[in-house]
């Protein structure tokens, strides 16, 4: 099984009341990063996520996907240039 770590989320991305979350993640080999994909909607006072969406979210989610799959690119490749800048351990 592997053993995870839960950093927080990265970044949120918002149209309206659709949302989608990257969430920054350390696992047995290195940070690797997710989202979730949601639809805030107020009850009873309360603020609440919720996972179903009408077909006009749709599009917006589609657009939400396209900006996080690009920043978790973005990311990936800042976390390699680092390691590749990183100096090399002394033995």
């Amino acid at each position: 099984m592997s053993k995870t770590s839960h950093q927080g989320p990265a970044e949120t991305l918002r149209d309206g009341f659709v949302k989608v979350t990257i969430w920054s993640n350390e696992g047995e080999k290195g940070p690797f990063f997710t989202a979730t994909v949601a639809k805030t909607y107020e009850k009873d006072g309360k603020y609440y996520d919720g996972h179903s969406f009408n077909a006009s979210d749709l599009l917006v989610i589609a657009e939400l996907a396209r900006l996080a799959y690009q920043d978790i690119r973005e990311r990936r490749a800042a976390l390699s240039r680092e390691a590749q800048e990183a100096p090399e351990p002394k033995v």
